[in-house]
């Protein structure tokens, strides 16, 4: 009995029914949820079908001058299929069925749309974009279903089938790698297939087949998550977690209700090591091919938290619920459970952590406020096996819901031709280490590669008082008999960066902090950030009287490597770092910074024959370097961090 998958036709034990949906729209959060929706649906009808070349709100206008079919494209027509075929489920209105059949018709259509795969992945049989609209389209269908007739059931299956299921088997057969990969590709189009299956169920005679070849293969994906939960790839890219989690809700209705896979590991480890990532007032990391600013993709955990009954994960996503092109209507309505009660996690999730898998992230905040936190502190000790950057060791400073010491992310517009080459990448400033807040030794790009990970030393975290982590990242750095970088973030906004270096001979060293603004600093190293109110005092200082200088620079795409891979030029963001340079075999440079909540004005880092001071609204804080150890410490209050040091 259709629908069947994500609502049902009838009542089932722990699945949302039909009539639930409508019942549960005439109030509330789902009211204003459907209402929402409804208008959406009722302009989509209106309105032009969506193709490659469509320009629409937060799409690139490359893409679409070059007919495209990126993910922008391809999301945005899936969802208006899905919030067409669900507003004619909750309504009735054949008006809402006649879009959806109308944009259908569009995309099975070669002259509207040639090809169900990015122009960048044509060497595939199907792609990222074959596995997303394969999936929306069967899922339509089986909301539809109830109100097509017998030739439009079977035209929509025919072409389904023409333009998913057979490329997706013709991949199979030419030996594409996603589909026994370890990435997003393999959760997009093997799950996305798997749940295209189980939404055709009986209406196509490859269902069964689909459904049994993804569930092996998303059970082994499963296995590459980290032991508390960390992500393969980059953290920008982990809102891809909603590809497992939609098939395993999808297997869930599939079974009628019997087989709750969201309830299992990694989904809620997987979750809070999101949320260490996901900064006030709602933007995630943008370590590695990240976007700076760029909302976090919340919609998974709202399944996760009914599945699990998990008040944190309710509480992240009705502070965090999706924006933007990740705004999608029909998840928003159909997987959040009301009854569900949200609760913070202060005092129930710690507000540091250093995470060991992958990316080796590691994360200090003021506190767990959603919208505004005094001061974030957030890097890494590794490099991840997908999107990564040479960037092991980064470490960036949010303060009162700004960005002030930043990583800039991936290009502009999207990704060159050239970028997932192991040597062009780092031709981009934004993969190499010199686009990082990290050392940078004889000019070399780091020595290691993808998986590589520091060792960490030391690390500890407490809520009163902060936190620090200790990272021995010689392997990084050819020519080093060691590099040493220590972090310690004291409550609530003050952070010292201590890099010790011992290399086999002397060569030139940078350290660069790259800045939300264009500071310049002064003679004696000092900066101030400004990020709208907000101010960073900053300062860089060197311990061993090598001679050091510093100044601001700029960073600059050069040719070849400023082309997008369609062949339009990158806009030039000239983004702004001070960089501390120096000529020696042994260099120990500390960095100071304060947040000044907004409208405050900042203090400077004033030196002082014991280290140095900085004056704060929670009393004055002091830096000092012993012999044995690094010294962080609020005179008013007595709270300090005391980090060994075994120079």
């Amino acid at each position: 009995m259709r629908p069947h998958l994500f609502v049902t036709a009838k009542e089932i034990k722990g699945l949302r029914s039909v009539a639930a949906v409508r019942t549960a729209v005439k109030t509330g959060r789902a009211q204003t949820i459907w209402e929402e929706l409804k208008r959406a649906a009722d302009a989509d009808a209106e309105a032009d079908v969506l193709v490659p070349t469509s320009i629409v709100p937060g799409r690139p206008a490359a893409q679409a001058k070059a007919a495209n079919p990126d993910w922008s494209v391809c999301h945005l027509t899936g969802q208006r299929l899905l919030r067409a075929a669900l507003a004619q489920l909750i309504t009735g209105s054949a008006a809402y069925r006649d879009s959806a059949l109308r944009q259908m018709a569009a995309l099975f259509d070669p002259l509207q749309w040639p090809d169900w795969r990015d122009k960048a992945h044509r060497h595939h049989e199907a792609d990222l974009r074959t596995g997303m609209l394969g999936k929306d389209l069967a899922i339509a269908y089986d909301w539809l279903c109830p109100s097509l007739t017998d030739e439009q059931r079977r035209w929509v299956i025919e072409g389904i089938d023409r333009c998913a299921i057979q490329p997706f088997w013709r991949g199979i057969a030419a030996g594409s790698g996603w589909a026994d990969g370890q990435n997003n590709w393999t959760t997009t189009i093997v799950g996305g297939l798997g749940i295209a299956g189980m939404a055709l169920a009986d209406a196509h005679p490859d269902s069964e087949r689909l459904v049994e070849y993804a569930l092996p293969r998303m059970a082994k994906y499963l296995e590459t998550y980290g032991v508390e939960g960390e992500f393969n790839e980059s953290v920008g890219y982990a809102g891809a977690t909603r590809d497992p989690v939609l098939f395993l809700m999808a297997y869930w209705y599939a079974t009628g209700g019997r087989e709750n896979g969201l309830a299992r590991p990694p989904f809620v480890k997987a979750a809070q090591w999101y949320m260490y990532f996901v900064l006030p007032p709602g933007r995630v990391a943008a370590f590695g091919d990240g976007t700076p600013g760029s909302p976090p993709d919340s919609t998974w955990f709202a399944p996760l938290a009914a599945a699990n009954r998990d008040g944190v994960l309710q509480w992240f996503y009705l502070n965090h619920p999706p924006r933007g092109q990740q705004r999608d209507l029909p998840w928003m309505l159909l997987t959040p459970d009301p009854d569900v009660v949200p609760g913070s996690p202060q005092g129930k999730l710690p507000r540091g952590r250093a995470f060991r898998d992958h990316g080796a992230g590691i994360s200090s905040r003021a506190d767990w406020a959603p919208r505004s936190t005094p001061c974030a502190v957030y890097g890494k000790a590794a490099i991840e096996q997908f999107h990564a950057h040479h960037d092991a060791g980064q470490v960036c400073i949010d303060g009162y819901g700004k960005r002030l010491i930043v990583d800039l992310g991936s290009p502009p517009g999207g990704y060159p031709a050239d970028f997932f080459d192991r040597i062009a990448r780092y031709k981009y400033y934004n993969a190499s280490s010199w686009g990082h807040n990290v050392l940078v030794i004889g000019g070399r790009e780091m020595s290691t590669e993808r998986g590589s990970a520091a060792r960490f030393l030391a690390t500890e975290f407490d809520d009163d008082r902060g936190g620090f982590w200790q990272l021995d990242l010689t392997t990084f750095y050819d020519g080093a008999q060691r590099v040493r970088r220590t972090v310690v973030h004291l409550h609530p906004a003050v952070v010292a960066v201590l890099d010790d270096v011992t290399l086999d001979r002397a060569e030139d060293v940078s350290l660069r902090w790259h800045t939300a603004d264009r500071c310049e600093p002064d003679g004696d190293g000092r900066f101030c950030v400004a990020a709208g109110d907000v101010r960073l005092a900053a300062r860089v200082v060197d311990f061993d009287g090598a001679g050091v200088a510093w100044a601001r620079r700029e960073h600059e795409y050069r040719a070849p490597y400023n082309r997008h891979r369609l062949g339009t030029l990158f806009r030039q963001p000239r983004e702004s770092f001070v960089e501390t340079t120096t000529h020696s075999n042994r260099v120990r440079l500390l960095s100071l910074f304060a947040v000044f909540a907004p409208g405050a004005a900042p203090a400077v880092w004033e030196a002082t024959p014991a280290g140095w001071t900085i004056a704060t609204a929670d009393g004055p804080v002091e830096v000092q370097r012993t012999n044995t150890e690094l010294v962080v410490r609020n005179r008013r209050t007595g709270t300090d961090w005391r980090v060994p040091d075994d120079r």
